[in-house]
This record gives structure tokens, C-alpha cells and sequence, in this order.
């Protein structure tokens, strides 16, 4: 079993927090069950600078907090409804994005690479987009019953543009925070 240091934990605690600010920032779209948010940025932030499990454990505990009944989910809206709803494999998706984007970078740092700002917006990328929409598309065609198709236009259509402005955003912050914190 690992066992995690006090920095490691301050900084699970602090990106958890930080996605729980973010779904404050949100824009709900007439065509889609998913608003437009800062959580993909938030999850792409998180495996940017945490190591995977970490980052897992991070949007895990956002996760729990929300189905807890805190109003941590995008809009202030809570609860397992949420989870298991039209919208819940974004959130699902925040877990296994998290996770996929600190082992791109933990990857990149065992083969000597240097983490450039090109490394850490293909982890972004990969991590919060592309698998946060396989998750969210996944159970929104399910739960809506929608054709794939339909899901993925609303599901992942109006988001793309944001997100990779994100992704963008996220890899700036990420590269000036690791020559600080590493």
C-alpha cells in the first residue's frame, strides 16, 4: 500500500478544492445535458503537476464530495443522480482523464524527456478531452438514449473549442508551476 507525504496530500486537498471552484465557472448550453466549464481545466491542471495516483485520488474525492451532497458539481448541483445521470461520465471521465495525463507526463519523465509545453498539451489532450468525452459520450448515449452519434455531436461538438484553449492554457500554467514545484 502507498502511502502518501504530507506535500502529496496538501496537494490532492488543493487541486480538489480547485475543481470544486471551477464547476462555479460554467455556461449551460440549450443543446447539451453538459454545461461548458473550467473542470476540464481543472482535470488537466491536475495530471499536468500530480503524479497519476494522486491525480486519480484528487478527482476521486471531488467525486465523493459531490455525491456526498456538497454542491461541488458544475452549477452547484450535487448528489448520485448526477453521477449516474445524462452527465455523469464527464465527471467519471475527470478520474481516468486525471490519471492518463499524469502518466503521459510520469512517462515522459522516466525516458529522460524534457516535459516541454508540446508534452504536456498532448497529455492534456489525450487525458482531458479526448478520454472525458469517450466516458461522457459513452453514458450520455445510454442514459439519453441517443444514438452514438447524436451524443457525440452534443456531446462533444460545442466543447471542443474551449477545451483546446484549455488544454493550451493549462500547459502554460502547468510548465512555469513545474519549475517551481520540481
Amino acid at each position: 500500500m502507498k502511502t502518501f507525504k504530507l506535500q502529496d496530500l496538501t496537494r490532492i486537498a488543493m487541486f480538489t478544492a480547485l475543481m470544486c471552484v471551477f464547476a462555479y465557472v460554467f455556461l449551460q448550453l440549450p443543446i447539451s445535458p453538459a454545461p461548458i466549464s473550467a473542470q476540464t481545466f481543472g482535470v488537466m491542471l491536475t495530471g499536468l503537476i500530480l503524479k497519476p495516483k494522486s491525480a486519480a485520488l484528487s478527482q476521486g474525492l471531488y467525486l465523493l464530495l459531490g455525491s456526498l451532497g456538497l454542491p461541488v458539481f458544475s452549477g452547484g448541483t450535487s448528489g448520485i443522480g448526477i453521477l449516474v445521470g445524462p452527465r455523469g461520465g464527464y465527471l467519471w471521465g475527470f478520474v481516468i482523464g486525471a490519471y492518463v495525463t499524469a502518466a503521459i507526463i510520469q512517462k515522459a519523465e522516466e525516458n529522460n524527456k524534457p516535459i516541454s509545453w508540446t508534452i504536456l498539451a498532448l497529455a492534456s489532450l489525450v487525458g482531458g478531452i479526448i478520454l472525458v468525452y469517450i466516458t461522457g459520450v459513452l453514458q450520455l448515449a445510454i442514459i439519453s438514449d441517443l444514438p452514438l452519434i447524436t451524443a457525440l455531436e452534443i456531446g462533444t461538438l460545442p466543447f471542443i473549442p474551449g477545451d483546446l484553449a484549455k488544454a493550451a492554457i493549462a500547459s502554460l500554467i502547468a510548465k512555469r508551476l513545474r519549475e517551481v514545484l520540481f
